[in-house]
Protein backbone atom coordinates (compact mmCIF):
# COMPACT_ATOMS: atom_id res chain seq x y z
CA UNK A 1 0.00 0.00 0.00
CA UNK A 2 2.85 2.35 0.95
CA UNK A 3 4.46 1.41 -1.92
CA UNK A 4 1.46 2.16 -4.62
CA UNK A 5 0.52 5.46 -3.14
CA UNK A 6 4.22 6.23 -3.14
CA UNK A 7 4.39 5.87 -6.97
CA UNK A 8 0.78 7.32 -7.44
CA UNK A 9 2.27 10.65 -6.05
CA UNK A 10 5.82 10.11 -7.78
CA UNK A 11 3.51 9.68 -10.87
CA UNK A 12 1.62 12.43 -10.56
CA UNK A 13 4.81 15.10 -9.67
CA UNK A 14 7.19 13.59 -11.97
CA UNK A 15 4.45 12.52 -14.91
CA UNK A 16 6.21 9.34 -15.55
CA UNK A 17 4.58 5.82 -15.87
CA UNK A 18 5.06 5.32 -12.07
CA UNK A 19 1.56 6.53 -11.99
CA UNK A 20 0.38 3.59 -13.61
CA UNK A 21 1.97 0.93 -11.34
CA UNK A 22 0.84 2.86 -8.47
CA UNK A 23 -2.85 2.60 -9.85
CA UNK A 24 -1.74 -1.57 -10.47
CA UNK A 25 -0.51 -1.69 -7.23
CA UNK A 26 -3.78 0.01 -5.40
CA UNK A 27 -6.11 -2.28 -7.38
CA UNK A 28 -4.01 -5.97 -6.06
CA UNK A 29 -3.67 -3.49 -2.71
CA UNK A 30 -8.06 -3.78 -3.14
CA UNK A 31 -8.15 -7.27 -4.42
CA UNK A 32 -5.95 -9.12 -1.60
CA UNK A 33 -7.92 -7.44 1.07
CA UNK A 34 -11.33 -7.57 -0.20
CA UNK A 35 -10.45 -11.62 -0.22
CA UNK A 36 -8.59 -11.59 3.56
CA UNK A 37 -9.62 -13.35 6.41
CA UNK A 38 -9.12 -10.39 8.40
CA UNK A 39 -8.41 -7.04 5.80
CA UNK A 40 -5.96 -4.10 7.26
CA UNK A 41 -8.96 -1.90 5.71
CA UNK A 42 -12.27 -3.51 5.16
CA UNK A 43 -13.59 -2.98 1.56
CA UNK A 44 -17.21 -2.08 3.20
CA UNK A 45 -16.18 0.67 5.56
CA UNK A 46 -15.00 2.45 1.79
CA UNK A 47 -19.13 2.45 0.85
CA UNK A 48 -20.13 4.53 3.86
CA UNK A 49 -21.69 7.36 2.36
CA UNK A 50 -19.84 9.66 5.68
CA UNK A 51 -16.32 7.60 4.89
CA UNK A 52 -16.63 8.64 0.84
CA UNK A 53 -17.81 12.86 2.26
CA UNK A 54 -14.99 12.89 4.79
CA UNK A 55 -12.63 11.49 2.01
CA UNK A 56 -13.78 13.99 -0.50
CA UNK A 57 -13.77 16.66 2.04
CA UNK A 58 -9.93 15.87 2.81
CA UNK A 59 -8.89 15.68 -0.44
CA UNK A 60 -10.67 19.13 -1.20
CA UNK A 61 -9.00 20.32 1.78
CA UNK A 62 -5.40 19.16 1.07
CA UNK A 63 -5.68 20.30 -2.24
CA UNK A 64 -6.88 24.01 -1.76
CA UNK A 65 -4.58 24.79 1.73
CA UNK A 66 -1.63 22.92 -0.54
CA UNK A 67 -2.25 24.93 -3.85
CA UNK A 68 -2.46 28.11 -1.42
CA UNK A 69 0.95 27.59 -0.05
CA UNK A 70 2.47 27.12 -3.19
CA UNK A 71 1.19 30.37 -4.17
CA UNK A 72 1.98 32.23 -1.36
CA UNK A 73 5.20 31.57 -1.13
CA UNK A 74 5.91 32.75 -4.52
CA UNK A 75 3.95 36.06 -4.06
CA UNK A 76 5.59 36.77 -0.41
CA UNK A 77 9.13 35.87 -1.76
CA UNK A 78 9.08 37.59 -5.19
CA UNK A 79 6.20 40.68 -4.33
CA UNK A 80 6.72 41.65 -1.12
CA UNK A 81 10.42 40.64 -1.04
CA UNK A 82 10.59 37.82 2.07
CA UNK A 83 13.19 35.94 2.19
CA UNK A 84 12.52 32.20 2.14
CA UNK A 85 12.69 31.68 5.64
CA UNK A 86 10.13 34.42 6.77
CA UNK A 87 8.31 33.19 3.87
CA UNK A 88 8.05 29.84 5.84
CA UNK A 89 7.46 31.21 9.14
CA UNK A 90 4.76 32.98 7.90
CA UNK A 91 2.83 30.00 7.61
CA UNK A 92 2.96 28.74 11.54
CA UNK A 93 -0.49 30.14 11.22
CA UNK A 94 -1.72 27.87 8.76
CA UNK A 95 0.07 24.67 10.66
CA UNK A 96 -1.36 26.00 14.02
CA UNK A 97 -4.66 25.94 12.07
CA UNK A 98 -4.67 22.82 11.19
CA UNK A 99 -2.99 21.10 13.99
CA UNK A 100 -6.47 22.88 15.88
CA UNK A 101 -8.85 21.94 13.20
CA UNK A 102 -7.70 18.31 14.00
CA UNK A 103 -8.63 18.42 17.51
CA UNK A 104 -11.69 20.25 17.34
CA UNK A 105 -13.59 18.76 13.79
CA UNK A 106 -13.83 15.17 15.93
CA UNK A 107 -15.87 17.05 18.91
CA UNK A 108 -18.07 19.60 16.07
CA UNK A 109 -18.89 16.25 14.25
CA UNK A 110 -19.68 14.01 17.32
Amino acid sequence: MTFALLAVVYGLTTYTPALALGAVLLVVFWLVEKRAANPLVPVGVLRRRSVTVGNVAGLLAFATETSLVFVLTIYLQRDLGYTPLGAGLSFAVLGVGTVLGGIVAPRVIA
